[in-house]
């Protein structure tokens, strides 16, 4: 499931039923933060500079571990607690996990709000698990006894005069403008072309094909699927989406099953069980931002990071580890958040500045129950009318315990430059300013009348230092194997990379998170048996 953002790009699963698609949710992996010295890079992000080679740091920056760890594990999400899992599982118990933030499960992760006087569970990313029984992650949901209902994704899709397509018709039009018409012309591209250009240019050869009065509604019909089934589904828009690789995904299990399992515990119902061994024996340190990995010495990779909440105040730490599993969202890594020394391999820069990170949010909104407007068994809530931000909204009230809530995926200038302006310094200005926004789509759908929600809830992905977007995408001139070469180890087998960003398939997901997390895991137990096997 995919973050926000994640997290989930959660929408439509009807949408890509025939297609190797499925939804995302804002996922997971904990990152690292600004260090000593900030400048800007080439994208106009900050970049993390020390001021002092990594001998003399050695010497005289910040205090050192005397222990020297197995391995240390940057960032506590999905990938982070799997691969501390299984090592600890082969006995490899001398590890540590730095997590940048005050509480694990990076992009799954739950908060808890009070409501009508119950505490009630809100996913701030990961919300599904695509793929249902498939899911790697549904045998946690199994073991912990974590109901996980089916989404069955009916949808009503509202017309400017108030009408509106039921799921039938909107699963019709679907085949016939999404699957038949779009991805048809997009498929012949992709065999044509001889050099890879933005998928925008297929939607624009297909939108030209019903450029006549008679077939205006079916084109805002087929907008509004390109913008729920690629734009919020993948969390990049049409423009910078690869023509070669945009859904060079699987399904997971490998099928084109894409039933997904509603989460209405929240993720962190499977988040913390599963990590409570390692809290309670004390292997993760929470508010620990990385700042620098220094890996010239062949033997030992020095780890610099806060102690503390991240800011001035914070003292500095060295710890040292034979390996380094390094879990970081894209963005941070696409922004330069953490040095390397040396620089790491120009193909790894290379495969991170081709990636895609994509932007995208949540709000919740919450009502009294006589206040509910909108009808009880639809999931999925959306309206044709084009906006600068544009919203799709989902209902999980027949998951929920009939909660009266909504909850709406979205992205657009606007909402971006009221999360830039106002997310970290004034949070109620950037509630109220995507509320106003999320309300107009409503009103448009359910009239003027329509009261105000009582509770807001908004996340801010795309501003947040220690993941700077939702997850990411294939962008369009990336090279087929630019994921590959990402989770590829570096230097003397010290460096291993994992999270959703380095899985070929199931990029975007809790689920690839997971599986590159353990597959980084079982190279560290290679390589360090390698080592501790002497030469014949």
């Amino acid at each position: 499931m995919r973050l926000v953002f994640t997290q989930a790009a959660w929408l439509f699963t009807f949408l890509n039923q025939n297609h190797h698609h499925h939804h995302r949710s804002g996922l997971g992996g904990g990152v690292v933060t600004s260090p000593f010295e900030t400048q800007t890079n080439h994208d106009g992000h900050p970049t993390t500079m020390i001021a002092m080679r990594a001998s003399s740091s050695k010497q005289t920056g910040p205090e050192e571990s005397e222990t020297i760890l197995d391995a240390v594990i940057i960032g506590a999400g999905w990938a982070g607690l799997a691969a501390a899992n299984l090592l600890v599982k082969r006995g490899v118990e001398n590890i540590r996990i730095l997590e940048a933030k005050g509480h694990i499960g990076g992009r799954a992760y739950t908060e808890t709000h009070e409501w009508a006087g119950d505490e009630i569970p809100i996913d701030m990313g990961a919300m599904w698990l695509h793929g249902a029984s498939k899911n790697i992650l549904n045998k946690l949901a199994l073991k912990y006894n974590v109901k996980t209902p089916l989404s069955t994704y009916d949808t009503i899709i509202y017309k400017p005069d108030g009408t509106s397509y039921d799921h039938e018709e909107v699963e019709e039009y679907r085949e016939q403008l999404f699957d038949e018409g779009f991805f048809s012309v997009q498929a012949d591209r992709q065999m044509t072309t001889d050099y890879d250009e933005p998928l925008q240019k297929s939607c624009d050869v297909f939108l030209d094909q019903l450029d006549t009065t008679q077939e205006e509604e079916k084109k805002k019909l087929t907008k509004f699927f390109l913008r729920s089934g690629i734009e919020m589904e993948y969390s990049g828009l049409l423009k910078d989406h690869s023509l070669w690789w945009w859904n060079d995904d699987y399904d997971l299990g490998g099928s084109i099953d894409t039933e997904d399992y509603f989460v209405p515990q929240g993720h962190n119902s499977l988040v913390l069980p599963f990590a409570s061994w390692l809290q309670e024996n004390d292997k993760i340190q929470l508010n620990a931002p990385v700042t620098c990995i220094d890996y010239q010495d062949k033997d030992v990779v020095h780890v610099h990071h806060y102690s503390g909440k991240g800011d001035e105040t914070s003292s500095t730490i060295c710890c040292r580890a034979k390996k380094v599993i390094v879990t970081v969202p894209l963005g941070v890594l696409k922004a330069d958040r953490i040095s390397f020394l040396p620089k790491l391999p120009k193909r790894t820069q290379k495969s991170i500045r081709r990636l895609g990170m994509g932007k995208m949010n949540k709000v919740f909104l919450l009502w009294s129950k006589e206040d509910v407007f909108w009808p009880r068994d639809t999931e999925v809530l959306g309206d044709l009318e084009e906006r600068d931000s544009n919203f799709v909204f989902c209902n999980p009230r027949q998951h929920n315990g009939d909660l009266p809530l909504l909850f709406a995926f979205f992205q657009g200038s606007l909402a971006d430059a009221a999360e830039e302006a106002f997310a970290h310094t004034h949070p109620e200005e950037y509630e109220n300013r995507i509320r106003d926004l999320a309300m107009e789509s409503l009103r448009s759908m359910f009239g003027n009348e329509i009261p105000m929600p009582k509770k807001v809830v908004v996340t801010k992905w795309n501003v947040d230092e220690y993941t700077m977007g939702a997850y990411s995408f294939n962008k369009v001139k990336m090279g087929k194997l630019d994921r590959y070469f990402l989770s590829q180890p570096i230097g003397k087998d010290q460096l291993f990379f994992a999270g959703e960003a380095t899985h070929r398939r199931y990029f975007a997901t809790t689920a690839g998170a997971f599986m590159t997390g353990r597959t980084a895991a079982r190279k560290v137990l290679k390589s360090l048996q390698k080592q501790e096997t002497p030469a014949s």
